[in-house]
């Protein structure tokens, strides 16, 4: 009977003491999320960009920043500068010690159209044909006729001799100016980091050529493949990505 008594008081005693290892310690603390995440251009290449964003209400240990090419990274400050060698998204959320708050989020990743155009020589006669084409500063592009109304939103033309022309080589020095470099040697996958000079004014168009467009305007950086240029129509329709970071000069 002791025995008996002796087991039974040690199970509970254990019943007790698991009972406490095994109790829930509940949901860990709610996490107010960091607002109004923006991304500029940084460093004297123009090839690093610094995040900054709104704090989060919550009183937090940090915050943790994800990125492109694998980047996971911690930081106290409501700012962080990276060099990516890859396009993509980032996010931050603040942490609590093991908790964490929902995300915000932006990227440097192209906004890429295809089949753009068609845009014709200045000298078509046809109205319904535009000679120009711009791109606002999220990307869009659009084609426009190349009249005194519409001349502020071109960033590209056809000119006379069927060249890529900028408009502040055509209209004078009332519009923004475009600067188009091209190497026969450059491929749209290819072309990752927009170089720093080989600007002009104007190229000639080259089916399968890959330019890249500097929009002073915008300040702004794309690439463009030329994908069709018919000598019978006098026109041209190209792809493109274009860098909605201002002054990013990383295109993939």
């Amino acid at each position: 009977m002791r025995i008996v008594a002796l087991l039974s008081a040690l199970a509970l005693v254990m019943l007790i003491v698991g009972c406490g290892e095994d109790e829930p310690t509940g949901p860990g603390p709610t996490v107010a999320a960091p607002t109004s995440l923006n991304i500029q251009v940084a460093g004297a290449d123009s090839l690093s960009i610094r995040l900054t964003w709104t704090a989060s209400t919550s009183t937090v240990d940090g915050y943790i920043v994800t990125g492109p090419g694998a980047l996971v990274d911690t930081t106290t400050n409501t700012y962080y500068e990276h060099t990516p060698t890859l396009l993509g998204a980032y996010s931050v959320k603040a942490y609590v010690g093991s908790s964490s708050s929902a995300t915000v989020d932006t990227t440097t990743a192209l906004h890429s159209e295809t089949n753009e155009g068609p845009i014709y020589w200045l000298q078509d006669p046809d109205p319904g044909h535009p000679s120009g084409y711009g791109w606002d500063a999220t990307g869009n592009g659009a084609t426009y006729s190349a009249q005194n109304a519409y001349r502020d939103y071109i960033d590209l033309l056809l000119d006379a001799d069927e060249d890529l022309r900028s408009p502040a080589d055509t209209f004078g020095s009332l519009w923004h100016t475009t600067g188009i470099a091209y190497n026969a040697s450059w491929t749209y996958s290819g072309m990752t980091v927009a170089p720093l000079s080989g600007y002009l004014n104007w190229q000639s168009p080259v089916v399968n050529g890959v330019y890249v467009l500097w929009l002073e305007g915008a300040a702004q950086y794309l690439k463009l493949e030329i994908t069709e240029h018919n000598a019978s129509t006098h026109s041209i329709r190209f792809d493109f990505g274009f860098q909605r970071v201002a002054g990013f000069r990383r295109l993939g």
